[in-house]
């Protein structure tokens, strides 16, 4: 036997070894699994589970029997097939040598000896082996393996078996239980004594329907609650009557099984199929607004309700799940599917509801979407418009209006229609204007401002007006709003003359009450002077009482300015619909100057400093700068009162004018009635009429020509104007027979009183011409003659200063001479103050007298008073200062009142010439462009006439350095006057650009104007140096650059203009708050988001209307 034949033996020994643990394992697997399957089987007839225990069971169940197959059967068997083998040759040796005694080790040793003759060349060892191969052949290694012993263990699969057969014979329900044990999937129903009823299987649920799930249950005990079992779930369910159970499920997704429960039992188990729901999972609007609104697209999600302006266009995309077609109800059409998405679109003119249904093969119709599209037409434009009148016209008109809309506008116009006109040419006239706007603001405040200057309105004439606002509509069309209807209706001759009258019996009283305030306030301040000197310190209440001075003070330069304002805007009313001569003009122009120049820079100045001084409670200055401003106070008086009689006489020869006018009018309007009326047979109505208009307009006059008298018996110097009683009374009794003949039809006899009495106006209205040229001639006779005669005064005055000044000079305080002079200086003090008076009672008949020559002859009498008080003093050094002061003043007075005189000759000469004239040759308003003194003041001549001054100051410098002398009291005299007069006319320069609101255009005036007053007087003190040159430079220069600028803003203005339109009005600051304020508001819209909600949109727009 080879060692070979012994391994396959082993081999063979192995095998059954494996195949006997292979029966032996499927006893034991057949056996353990029946126990099991009994033992859970019996639980389950004990507990009856429900399907997740059962369920649970039958998967521990599974997993012990895998457990036992694995231990038992597969293992053998995976040995068996030598796969995993534990039990190899070494382990059959072993077993086969405990079994049979005589073998013991030998078959083990025999096993290791030929594994150690494989590593070499053993033949000994080999042999060996061979002879105990050979010992052991005769041995049944097969009988080691107890086949037989295995029956021992079939009784273990028989006892289950048995006892399983007993217990089905015993409890037959045993059997029901295994089936629900191996079904644990399935619901089984206890049987109860009732039945359960349910129409479950005809139910068909839709996906996220809610459905009601019925339940009936019959029989003889009726159990009170029942139980419905959704999948894994238990609900109770409500009871409805005795028997009868309901339940709602809710929001279905899938298909599910379901069975009842009651009193303990169950129902058979019921399948719940649910149909798949056609669905919109999202869905998308992208609104596409119209062109003309100017709005970007956008793009909403998941919103039913749109709010859109007409003329919208939307699209909507669907993404839909289990969708064969979308029906879109009203429009009955059924759009498919592509890839789950549908879009459609449509374009909204009015409101509409959109329905669109999902369906597919089961479902006819699933999800529904109501779509509520609320178009909002264009609305019309709104406009709003209120109306500001100007205060010192009435042809400037501003408004101030509103205007909103929904979407924007396109524009804004202005119309306006003469309605009724004296001229031919504007009966008809009429026009457009457009109005500035910001055409995307929704809503918007506009300005608007209407010169009817610029389209000749006369006066009576009546113009309708209105404005038209256009909207944006690019759907419909631009749609118009047109404002209120107003009329504008210019004021009459007549009502012209009653403003007229109201307004100067206003200005006289309130220039009276002012000039009687003023005297009043010199008293105070005599009153406050004297208690100066007589306290050391001031208390609070004498504080008080200057303090309360100066308020008065500002109190009483208010009710004067108001009072200039007032004449003003009257004469600027009345020159607009009833145009003056130019003389008239010219001297109303003057006397505007004249009031414009009462209330001073220095004056305001000068209060600003007393407020200053009574703060630091520095008396002494206190009471020098209260002595100068009791002299501004009485000098305002006297201003004041030359004012009142000026304005007078203006009245009375404007009043003398425009009756003279309407004498000749009326007596033009007689004539022509009287050609109509010779043409006429009979009684003629409108004649009658215009007959009668005629009468009253003459009465009107008649009360006129007493309101002349009045006039001129009020004046401080009358004319001489005789009355005019009796020609009027026949004009009037003329008219009379005139009417009453004309209303007995004898037209003929009626035209010749017609004519009498157009021929008896005619000769009045020359008489009273020719007597008013006569006074007026006159009267500037007697003016001449006196201003010749103060000036010639003037100047011996300024003579016999010169020589006590000299007088003097040469005598000492001591000197008995020195009486003597001061008797002089008290008679020259007495003379001038006569040359005061006679000044000031010229000036008020004169208004070429400016009012600088009475406030230079009031200084004069100043200076003189305080030389007279230091005279007595015996400091005749400081008496010298001011007699040189008032000997300036002469001279200056002396060149002021010569050039006075002049232009008195020259007008004087005019008048002549034009004496006996028609008035319509004489000049009207804008008549000459040419003439000088009409010309307003400039910096270029200013700088001129500056320039010829500079001159002759460097003439005299080199004289002097030629030793040729100095210059004489007469030459500085003279070019301090100059200076003086340079000084007024740059003035009245920055007068004339402040009242234009270009105050400040050509540079700072104001330092340029104290330059001069420096100047002035270096001059009066007769100094000519380096000092005195350098500001003479300086002020050339300065003049250089008001020049530049003018003439730099002159070519602008060229450039900026446009010939025939009208040039803009500045705003009136009350308006310019206004509309300020309203852009504010504008800039403040058009910051509001886009996104706000057309709802919180609507909300700003009227919290900014209001």
């Amino acid at each position: 036997m080879t060692p070979n034949a012994l391994i396959e033996r082993l081999e063979t020994f192995i095998k059954k070894y494996y195949q006997n643990q292979l029966l032996k394992g499927a006893i034991l697997s057949i056996s353990l699994v029946a126990i099991l399957f009994f033992a859970i089987s019996f639980f389950e007839y004990w507990g009856r589970f429900g399907i997740s225990i059962r369920t649970s069971l039958f998967v521990i169940f599974i997993a012990l029997c895998m457990a036992v197959i694995t231990w038992y059967i597969i293992r053998p068997v995976l040995g068996l097939i030598n796969v995993s083998r534990q039990f190899g040759i070494r382990e059959a040796s072993i077993l086969i040598g405990n079994h049979f005694p005589e073998v013991k080790d030998k078959l083990l040793n025999t096993i290791q000896l030929q594994e150690n003759a494989k590593a070499g060349d053993h033949s000994l060892l080999i042999a060996s082996i061979e002879q105990r191969i050979t010992e052991l052949k005769p041995i049944p290694f097969s009988n080691a393996i107890p086949f037989k012993d295995n029956i021992k263990y079939v009784k273990y699969a028989f006892l289950p078996a048995i006892a399983l057969v007993f217990i089905l014979l015993v409890s037959p329900g045993f059997k029901k239980s295994s089936d629900r044990f191996v079904h644990f999937g399935q619901h089984f129903e206890i049987e109860a004594p009732f039945t359960f009823n349910s129409n479950l299987h005809h139910l068909h649920a839709i996906q996220n329907q809610t459905i009601d799930i019925p339940l009936s249950i019959e029989g003889d005990k009726i159990p009170q609650d029942a139980y419905i079992h959704i999948g894994n779930q238990r609900y109770k369910m409500q009871g409805v009557t005795n028997g009868k159970f309901n339940y709602t499920l809710s929001n279905i997704q899938k298909s599910e099984r379901i069975f009842f429960e009651a009193g303990g039992f169950s129902s058979k188990e019921y399948e719940l199929a649910v149909l798949l729901k056609p669905s919109i999972v999202g869905y998308s609007a992208t609104i596409t607004y119209p062109a003309y609104l100017s709005l970007p697209s956008e793009t909403v999600r998941n919103i039913g309700e749109l709010n859109v302006p007409q003329g919208t266009v939307i699209r909507w995309s669907f993404n839909t799940k289990n969708v064969k077609g979308l029906h879109i109800v009203p429009e009955g059409s059924t759009l498919k599917p592509v890839s789950n998405k549908i879009s459609f679109t449509r374009k909204f003119m009015k409101s509409t509801v959109l329905k669109v249904n999902t369906l597919n093969e089961d479902v006819p119709q699933g999800d529904s979407i109501l779509y509520q599209i609320n178009v909002t037409p264009d609305e019309y434009p709104q406009i709003a418009v209120e109306k500001k009148e100007d205060s010192l016209s009435q042809k400037i008109y501003y408004f101030l209006g509103d205007i909103s809309d929904d979407h924007g506008f396109s524009k804004l116009t202005f119309h306006y229609q003469f309605t009724k006109s004296s001229k031919a040419e504007n009966k008809e006239k009429s026009g457009v204007m457009p109005v500035a706007l910001t055409k995307n603001i929704t809503s918007q405040h506009f300005y608007h401002y209407w010169n009817l200057n610029i389209i000749d309105v006369q006066a009576e004439d009546e113009i309708e007006y209105f404005f038209t606002v256009w909207d944006n509509d690019g759907v419909n069309g631009s749609k118009a709003t047109k404002s209120e209807v107003h009329t504008y209706k210019a004021p009459s001759l007549k009502e012209l003359k009653e403003q007229t009258e109201e307004a100067n019996k206003e200005i006289k009283s309130a220039m009276a009450g002012a000039q009687a305030d003023a005297k009043q306030m010199e008293k105070e301040i005599n009153s406050i002077e004297k208690m100066l000197t007589e306290k050391k310190n001031l208390d609070w209440n004498d504080k008080k009482k200057i303090q309360d001075l100066l308020d008065k003070q500002k109190e009483l330069e208010k009710k004067i300015k108001n009072s200039f304002d007032k004449n003003l805007e009257k004469n600027l009313k009345e020159e607009e619909f009833n145009p003056i001569q130019e003389d008239l003009l010219q001297k109303q122009k003057e006397l505007e100057k004249l009031m414009d120049q009462v209330l001073d820079e220095d004056t305001r100045k000068l209060l600003e400093k007393i407020e200053k001084l009574l703060q630091e409670n520095r008396k002494d200055e206190l009471k020098e700068a209260l002595d100068q401003f009791k002299f501004n106070e009485k000098e305002m008086s006297k201003e004041m009162d030359r004012m009142l009689e000026l304005f007078k006489e203006l009245e009375l020869e404007k009043k003398l004018n425009e009756t003279i006018d309407k004498l000749n009018e009326l007596a033009q309007k007689e004539k022509e009635l009287r050609d109509k009326s010779e043409k006429e047979k009979g009684k003629n109505e409108d004649l009658a009429k215009e007959q009668e208009k005629i009468k009253k307009e003459f009465e009107e006059v008649k009360k006129d020509l007493q309101d002349i008298q009045k006039k001129n018996e009020n004046l401080e110097s009358p004319m001489d104007l005789p009355p005019k009683d009796e020609k009027a009374q026949k004009a009037s009794d003329k008219l009379n027979e005139a009417q009453q003949k004309q209303g007995k039809g004898k037209n003929k006899e009626a035209a010749e009183d017609m004519d009498d009495a157009a021929e008896e106006m005619k000769e009045m209205a020359e008489e009273m011409q020719e007597e008013m040229e006569d006074a007026m001639e006159e009267q500037q006779e007697e003016d001449y003659n006196n201003l010749r005669q103060i000036l010639e005064n003037l100047i011996q005055l300024s003579f016999n200063q010169e020589k006590v000044m000299t007088g003097f000079k040469e005598n000492q305080n001591y000197s008995p001479k020195y009486i003597e002079l001061r008797q002089s200086q008290r008679k020259i003090k007495d003379e001038t103050k006569m040359v005061e008076d006679s000044l000031l009672a010229l000036s008020k008949r004169n208004i070429q007298i400016q009012s600088f020559v009475n406030e230079e002859i009031a200084k004069v009498n100043q200076n003189l008073d305080k030389a007279l008080t230091y005279l007595g003093e015996r400091t005749t050094d400081y008496a010298l200062v001011h007699q040189q002061y008032a000997m300036t003043g002469y001279n200056n007075l002396a060149l002021m009142l010569s050039e006075s005189l002049k232009q008195m000759q020259e007008q004087m000469k005019a008048q002549k010439q034009n004496k006996g004239k028609p008035k319509s040759e004489c000049k009207k308003p804008g008549g000459n462009p040419k003439d000088g003194k009409n010309k307003k003041p400039n910096a270029s001549a200013i700088k001129k006439m500056q320039d010829e001054l500079a001159k002759q100051m460097k003439q005299l410098e080199e004289g002097q350095k030629q030793g040729k002398g100095k210059p004489g009291s007469k030459e500085f005299a003279e070019m301090a006057a100059q200076q003086a007069a340079i000084r007024q006319k740059l003035q009245d320069l920055k007068r004339q650009l402040d009242k234009e609101g270009k105050g400040g255009s050509l540079g700072n005036l104001k330092k340029t104007e104290d330059l001069m007053d420096e100047l002035e007087k270096d001059l009066y003190y007769k100094k000519l140096n380096s000092e005195t040159f350098k500001k003479l430079d300086l002020l050339q220069i300065k003049l250089s650059e008001h020049e530049k600028a003018e003439r730099e803003q002159e070519q602008d203005n060229k450039r900026t203009s446009n010939q025939g339109q009208d040039a803009p009005r500045p705003i009136p600051p009350s308006i310019q708050k206004y509309l300020d304020e309203k852009k504010k508001e504008t800039e403040l819209l058009k910051r509001v988001s886009p996104e706000l909600q057309p709802y919180y949109q609507d909300k700003v727009k009227h919290y900014f209307g209001n």
